[in-house]
């Protein structure tokens, strides 16, 4: 009979370096309503300077607070490639229901975010029926799953 075995997390490492060749790692990354003041009903967020050879092996998102204010009768938000922005998690709403989860695609065995140069990966908020600068709440964090691996000129 297997022995049951409590596993540890010390919340004090916020170590976010990642080896070369060496094990995943669990990126999180914390988008809120103000990150998307902006009066334009789609809007983009960039996490930019990612090095070449970075692999997305999984994603997911998980809603803390659902998104609203002024007249906006749906939000949704989406994490993928600046060339295809719902490529790891699809548009999903986070207009309500929260706390919810916003599962990731099937990535096998993963895909490259650049295999040349530098390159971002991109959150997306799309409002409907008004823009996102009058939004007075919402909160999301996504978890991105990286590795990172030598690629040769």
């Amino acid at each position: 009979m297997p022995i049951a075995q409590t596993f540890r997390v010390d919340p004090r490492s916020q170590d976010m370096s990642i080896k070369q060749e060496g094990s995943p790692k669990w990126v999180h990354i914390n988008v809120s309503y103000k990150m998307f003041n902006t009066a334009s009903a789609t809007v983009n967020y960039d996490i930019a300077g990612n090095p070449r050879g970075m692999l997305i092996l999984g994603a997911f998102g998980r809603n803390r607070t659902d998104w609203t204010g002024g007249t906006i009768s749906n939000v949704t938000l989406s994490a993928g490639t600046t060339g295809s922005p719902a490529a790891w998690v699809a548009a999903l709403t986070v207009f309500s229901g929260s706390p919810k989860t916003l599962p990731g695609s099937t990535i096998v065995p993963g895909t490259f975010v650049t295999t040349s140069a530098s390159a971002a990966f991109r959150i997306q908020l799309v409002a409907t029926t008004d823009t996102p600068d009058h939004l007075t709440q919402g909160s999301c964090d996504f978890y991105f799953l990286v590795s990172f691996v030598p690629l040769f000129a």
